[in-house]
């Protein structure tokens, strides 16, 4: 590793560090104001805790990860490359590390980052990596609506306007696929995007090599058409995406557990499925204030006492957000050593 790249890595070592102690700082900012009249039943409620229900929610987390890296293997392969399932558990928690100190989370963090490393690490087009995960997003939303849904029909005191709600999210979710394969397989707009992209790379005066951004383009399009246009691949995507909410479930129901609070399941789905949607906004990273707003208003709606939802969210955060974040930063740095080691030796494959 030269001089330069060390440089490099403690700088942005540093600026990990600064972002990581801000972020705790408004969190502990955040929990004074909003907490300040229930702080003395917030802190019994966390003193008297099983914590062994804890660390199984712990447990469940570091399930969820694993599963998540075997659903992306299987997007990987569907596309003829092969990479170690341990491979993509460190760059999953990579990713995680990536969207906990940025702003854009899953409107770019997760994917963007998770793409980047997979490509750096084994030489693969950045297309093809990007796809793999576009891949899994695209089959992510069908799930995630229907799984809403049926928690809506069971939950909800359905009047007229709430029925008609959760009927077009369910019409949502049957269409959702077929639509995104076509689109995917439609030429017509991938020129278009292709052609807007070369627009405002002049605008910025950049410089444009418009037959590389194309065939970029064209493999993105036709590796994620791939990917959720056999039947076989989607179903099994689908099906892991099922018992990841049901993992995420899991650790929430645990985490309630530790409090001595039966949670129901509906909002135990709402809860790991509906915070995806608020941390899509890029605001602080991690989806700080807009995740734990959705989080606690579920808990809040579905009758759960202040003191032990708050509690359940400080918890949450602290094995998803605050774990994941160490964990991600000693996974990244693994990764980033060994990127390093492999430069000047690893022929890139493709475009």
């Amino acid at each position: 590793m030269d001089r330069a790249k060390e440089q490099r890595m403690k700088i942005n070592l540093k600026r990990a560090i600064l972002i990581f102690i801000l972020m705790t700082a408004i969190v502990a900012f955040l929990f004074s104001i909003f907490a300040k009249e229930k702080l003395l039943e917030i802190l019994h409620a966390l003193l008297t805790a099983d914590y062994k229900f804890a660390l199984l929610a712990w447990a469940a987390y570091l399930s969820f990860v694993l599963m998540w890296a075997t659903r992306w293997s299987m997007s990987i392969k569907s596309l003829g490359r092969s990479v170690r399932i341990r491979e993509l558990f460190l760059i999953v928690y990579g990713g995680i590390f990536i969207n906990n100190i940025t702003p854009f989370t899953y409107s770019g963090g997760d994917p963007v980052g998770r793409s980047y490393l997979l490509s750096k690490l084994k030489g693969l087009p950045y297309s093809v990596c990007l796809a793999s995960v576009m891949g899994e997003l695209i089959v992510d939303v069908p799930v995630f609506l229907s799984l809403i849904s049926l928690a809506a029909l069971v939950s909800l005191h359905l009047t007229l306007v709430w029925f008609g709600m959760v009927i077009f999210l369910i019409v949502i979710a049957i269409v959702f696929l077929p639509l995104s394969s076509r689109f995917f397989g439609n030429k017509t707009a991938e020129n278009w995007i292709g052609n807007m992209i070369v627009r405002v790379l002049k605008k910025l005066r950049r410089h444009v090599d418009e037959p590389k951004i194309f065939n970029g383009l064209e493999n993105f399009y036709s590796c994620a058409h791939n990917v959720i246009s056999q039947r076989k691949i989607a179903g099994l995507l689908a099906i892991f995406s099922t018992l990841l909410v049901g993992l995420s479930s899991l650790r929430l129901y645990f985490i309630f557990q530790a409090f001595n609070y039966s949670a129901p399941w509906p909002m135990l789905i709402f809860a790991s499925t509906l915070p995806w949607a608020a941390g899509l906004v890029p605001l602080l990273p991690g989806g700080m204030g807009t995740f734990d707003f959705a989080l606690i208003s579920i808990f809040l709606l579905f009758g759960v006492p202040f003191n032990i939802a708050l509690s359940a969210v400080l918890v949450e955060r602290a094995i998803t957000f605050f774990f994941g974040t160490f964990a991600g930063a000693m996974s990244l740095s693994y990764l980033g050593i060994k990127i390093w080691a492999l430069e000047g030796e690893m022929p890139h494959i493709g475009g």
